[in-house]
């Protein structure tokens, strides 16, 4: 089972919010986006 679906399926939104905040961090940085630059959030999930 993929892990990102069983974490979902647990429930446990805390950690889940807690990851997410970290890799989305990481993911701004890595693309260089910055305060005022315009971007679209698709959600797509797995």
């Amino acid at each position: 089972m993929n892990a990102n679906k069983a974490l979902w399926e647990k429930g446990d939104f805390t950690r889940i919010a807690d990851c997410m905040r970290e890799s989305g961090e990481a993911l701004v940085e890595t693309l260089g986006i910055t305060h005022g630059l315009k971007v679209l959030d698709l959600g797509c999930g797995d």
